[in-house]
């Protein structure tokens, strides 16, 4: 059987991950057929919104091929570049695709799963969805756009989720910014339906009908990170990975997590670690084709590394889950050391042959998902410019940003959470209970 299905029902057109035994992980056939069909329905006039789903919905895509990848690597076998460079053209295709584009990313969505939907205008999340960037864990980087997306997600959220490869349950992909939606699953269906009814290609008018199907407002936050976002933001900003552990270390608000967090540290390559950070560091103020070249620079490097065919064999074919990392320790690899071997001397083959010229450095579509911290910060300090520049209540706050995404479920309890946790009332404020930002 296909392990891409496709499908055309009137103004949809969809592509169904199906190949289950191995959770829709993704193989070079799988992503130049998703890209052709990309391609061709981009053109179609009859095409009004293309739908990314899988055939189970207990998985969306549990990542790339890379039990595949890793043989071929150590087989010296240079094709392992091509899929990585292709996987990478693939998700530049949809980050620029100009059809209204909806990823249903219900069940496991882990790597490469998060490269072919994260980048979508619409991606809808349901209570099976288990999202993460595990690559760490296995002596790889988190990739497929990650130097892209995880700085973007505001207030080093991505950077601690770069780094542990903490996973995302239900809400929580929607609360975190990477799904636009949060939908039930029994709903899945009559979105779909709906979808096929829309005579429009405008992102506005899916986005108002994906609407329709959204889950109702929650009575509090359920955001499993919400508590201890100011110790990710407090511990996490700093540059290199000593600093960060040293940072948990001498964390006083949540000391259970931040010796949690140290230990899920150490359980992963150390190189990856390093490497990791560089990336999303730099990733920071790259274009997003800058970041996917990049990445397939890293990937063409890293792929041949030990840490890489260590952290594979050990873990995801013997699993014995006792991978051998070399360099054992954080302090025996410098950052100038991460430079000159891994962010140096480009290798011709693994430049990317993107599918057109489109580029970006922040995500155009990104109105439809939930508000950032660091939008919130800037309507505080009034960068915002439809905030007026006037200093205002938590309130007030919380209801313009209600206004601004059109009473988009989610919004209040987001922007009350990060105003609550961020903000004071000024003392010059008297009785009208304006809020300042607080810088750490």
């Amino acid at each position: 059987m296909s392990e891409i299905l496709t499908d055309s029902k009137l103004g949809s057109r969809f592509v169904i991950l199906n190949r289950a035994k191995a959770l829709n992980s993704l193989t070079l056939p799988m992503i130049h057929d998703i890209a052709k069909n990309l391609h061709e329905w981009e053109r179609s006039e009859s095409c009004n919104n293309i739908v990314i789903k899988s055939s189970n919905p207990k998985f969306y895509c549990a990542g790339g091929d890379v039990v595949s990848a890793a043989k071929k690597a150590a087989e010296k076998d240079s094709s392992v570049i091509n899929y990585f460079r292709d996987e990478y053209s693939l998700n530049h295709a949809l980050a620029t695709v100009k059809k209204p584009t909806v990823a249903i990313i219900s069940g496991v969505t882990m790597g490469g799963g998060v490269g072919i939907s994260i980048h979508a205008p619409f991606r809808v999340a349901t209570e099976n969805t288990l999202l993460a960037m595990p690559e760490t864990l296995i002596g790889f980087f988190p990739d497929v756009g990650a130097s892209f997306y995880l700085p973007r997600l505001g207030f080093e959220l991505g950077t601690y989720l770069g780094l542990t490869g903490y996973r995302l349950k239900g809400r929580d992909a929607f609360y975190a910014g990477f799904a636009t939606h949060y939908v039930p699953l029994e709903r899945i269906p009559l979105l779909e339906a709906r979808l096929q009814e829309l005579n429009t290609s405008d992102l506005d008018a899916t986005n108002a009908a994906i609407e329709e199907y959204v889950d109702e407002p929650e009575e509090s936050f359920s955001y499993s990170l919400a508590p201890y976002m100011k110790s990710i933001k407090r511990c996490f900003r700093y540059n290199t990975v000593e600093e960060i552990i040293e940072a948990l270390k001498q964390e006083k608000t949540h000391t259970e997590w931040a010796n949690t967090t140290i230990e899920t540290l150490n359980s992963m390559s150390p190189s990856s670690l390093k490497i990791t950070l560089e990336l999303l560091r730099r990733g920071q103020t790259m274009s997003i084709s800058e970041c996917f070249e990049m990445e397939s620079q890293l990937a063409a490097k890293v792929t041949a590394s030990h840490d890489f065919l260590e952290g594979i064999s050990e873990l995801l074919i013997k699993k014995t889950k006792q991978p051998k990392w070399k360099p054992a320790s954080i302090g025996d690899l410098s950052k100038a050391q991460v430079i000159a071997e891994y962010f140096s001397n480009p290798i011709p083959e693994a430049q990317i042959k993107f599918t057109n010229t489109i580029d970006y450095k922040s995500y155009p579509n990104s109105r439809f998902a939930l508000p950032t911290d660091e939008d919130v910060r800037r309507a505080v300090i009034g960068e915002d410019k439809r905030s007026g520049g006037s200093a205002l209540s938590s309130g007030e706050i919380v209801e313009q940003f209600v206004n601004w995404y059109n009473h988009k479920v989610g919004v209040r309890e987001k922007v009350r959470h990060i105003l609550d946790t961020n903000t004071v009332i000024s003392s010059s404020s008297g009785d009208l209970g304006t809020v300042s930002w607080v810088e750490e």
